[in-house]
């Protein structure tokens, strides 16, 4: 019998030897046991309810933090990479800010009537051959670039997030 479906005699023996219950099709896959197959995770269920009660309780200063620094205002003996592979299970990822608008609506306003009284000074074309305009020069203390921070899916406009 084990020379026609291919098994090594030892092997057939050993499958007939043990329990039926070990070879139940269902017996991996029951949520109630214990899974205690491959590496254990590096960080308990109780730390990762943590770091997400307190990216929700801190909101934007905790957003902006990196991996590393979350790690470390958590007090856990992990990685960033770590602490973001666990996170990532509940949806937490990097994203680039949104950016707020550059003019507010009481500002447009502001600048619609300057634009309708100007023109109602300086009608004809020959009028607007003393005005003169030039570039807008930007300077800046400190980090450039996009600002990432971390957010669920659906948080893209959250005042938290822009």
């Amino acid at each position: 019998m084990f020379k026609f479906y291919s098994v090594a005699p030892r092997t057939g023996y050993r499958v007939l030897e043990e329990p039926r219950r070990e070879f139940d099709r269902t017996y991996y896959n029951n949520s109630a046991l214990k899974e205690a197959r491959g590496r254990p995770p590096k960080l308990s269920q109780t730390d990762i309810l943590a770091a997400d009660r307190l990216l929700q309780d801190l909101g934007w200063d905790a957003y902006i933090l990196t991996w590393d620094q979350l790690a470390e205002e958590l007090d856990l003996d992990v990685a960033g990479e770590t602490l973001r592979h666990h996170l990532g299970t509940m949806d937490w990822s990097k994203c680039i800010a949104c950016t707020k608008g550059w003019v507010s609506q009481r500002h447009a306003e502001t600048r619609k009537s300057w634009a309708s009284v100007i023109l109602d000074r300086y009608p004809a074309k020959e009028n607007w051959r003393r005005v003169r305009f030039s570039d807008e020069v930007h300077w800046g203390v400190g980090p450039e670039g996009k600002m990432r921070l971390l957010r669920k899916p659906g948080e893209r406009y959250c005042k938290d997030c822009i």
